[in-house]
């Protein structure tokens, strides 16, 4: 394989090979290590609990959420500073 192919086809992102294993608890642990604790608690709350889900669900499903009202989900705004935005 040329070096060209060979660059064009290397993993140059920094996600572990093995990140789709991840579940529950270590997914969530992965997300708020790497994006930071209200992005692992909005997908927790959610109830996404790999990155399967996550690629099955869309920006819109995710963000739907912020529309409606409840005591936690006004906690879980105020966390994702999004207490404001709807």
């Amino acid at each position: 394989m040329s070096s060209i192919v060979s660059e064009a086809t290397e993993n140059n992102n920094d996600l572990p090979a093995d990140v789709f294993s991840y579940n529950n608890d270590r997914f969530y642990q992965f997300v708020e290590e790497k994006y930071g604790a209200d992005i692992a608690e909005l997908l927790s709350f959610q109830a996404i609990r790999n990155g399967a889900h996550l690629l099955s669900t869309s920006c819109d499903e995710i963000l739907m959420i912020f529309q409606q009202e409840s005591n936690d989900l006004n906690q879980l705004k105020k966390n994702v500073l999004f207490s404001n935005r709807w």
